[in-house]
């Protein structure tokens, strides 16, 4: 099995922080993926997840949903999945 983990967000770059400092310690022999869906976040949310992507433990990935709402969000975030 393959999965992604999606995690919507909007201009929540703090606790987005301490999410994927959790995410980072979990451990599996299944290839995963973190896809990161911004709502069109005004916070530091692009620069955190550029900054984090490159030494995070699985790929870590960013798209911009300008849509605004979660459902928008998390259904552009399974067409982008990697592992459907």
């Amino acid at each position: 099995m393959r999965f992604t983990v999606i995690i919507a967000t909007y201009n929540r770059a703090a606790q987005l922080d301490d999410t994927l400092d959790h995410l980072a310690h979990v451990r599996t022999v299944q290839p995963w993926e973190v896809l990161v869906v911004d709502n069109s976040s005004s916070d530091e949310t692009p620069n955190l997840i550029e900054r984090r992507a490159r030494d995070f433990p699985v790929e870590l990935r960013y798209l911009l949903e300008p849509t605004q709402g979660k459902y928008a969000a998390m259904n552009s975030g399974i067409r982008a999945s990697r592992f459907r």
